[in-house]
């Protein structure tokens, strides 16, 4: 991991309501939320810019969102809708023990050193009937200026992420998302180490009009790899002193 470059990590959030990849990717965390339930308490650790929490309460959730990056934070109260809370906390200091019926983490697991901590706490903060609901970039070898730029640690591969999560979590769904970003992800963050062309697809011309269109048949079609793996997991019941613990 290199120094995090705030000013890089900010476009990254302000970014992702405009971008296509990012949407398509939380209607379908969307749909599979909808399948668990419509209502109840959902942890969405570390929102960002919080565009995720209006899908959640769009669904029936009260959400309680944290964000700990200051400027991610700012936007993410800015972007507040009803029922819903944002508190500037990181999941290390988040408090409560088997609290939330949901959580959501759009990738963060890849910005914490200590993965396996932090399932820990993960499956602290979940209820014994709850789910986890999470998406981590994907593929080891795609690894390029946008890891180092947002200060990430690791990309997974479906082996490495169902590891990390099976000693507390039962991974009920896995699949591959962006299978069409993967040369572009080649191109520009492993081999040229620029920046993705964002302007290229906020611009409402053809070429974004097509990366939308693609981004909805992904977000609809299992597809064989991609630059992102989004999970659904659920955990596995506690002792009976883990049990006791949280009551």
């Amino acid at each position: 991991m290199t120094e995090i470059n705030e000013q890089y990590t900010l476009t990254d959030h302000e970014f992702r309501d405009d971008d296509a990849y990012a949407t398509g990717k939380y209607r379908l965390a969307a749909r599979w939320l909808r399948k668990i339930g419509t209502s109840g308490v959902l942890y969405n650790i570390g929102c960002g810019a919080g565009h995720f929490n209006r899908l959640a309460v769009e669904i029936g959730y009260t959400v309680h969102a944290f964000e700990p990056d200051a400027a991610a934070y700012a936007l993410a109260v800015a972007n507040r809708p009803p029922q819903c809370d944002v508190q500037q906390l990181g999941l290390e200091a988040i408090p409560g023990q088997g609290v939330a019926d949901v959580i959501v983490m759009h990738d963060v697991l890849e910005h914490i050193e200590d993965d396996h901590a932090a399932v820990d706490r993960l499956f602290e903060l979940t209820k014994p009937s709850g789910a986890l609901l999470l998406s981590v970039p994907a593929l080891p070898s795609l690894w390029g200026y946008h890891d180092e730029q947002l200060g990430h640690f690791r990309r997974y591969t479906r082996r490495t992420l169902r590891d990390v999560l099976a000693p507390l979590f039962r991974v009920e769904r896995l699949r591959w998302y962006g299978m069409t970003m993967l040369p572009v992800t080649l191109w520009y963050s492993r081999w040229r180490r620029r920046s993705y062309p964002m302007a290229g697809v906020t611009e409402r011309g053809m070429a974004a009009r097509a990366f939308d269109i693609v981004c909805r048949i992904e977000e609809r079609t299992p597809v064989p790899v991609g630059t992102s793996l989004l999970c659904l997991a659920r955990p596995h019941p506690r002792s009976s002193s883990e049990s006791s613990a949280g009551s």
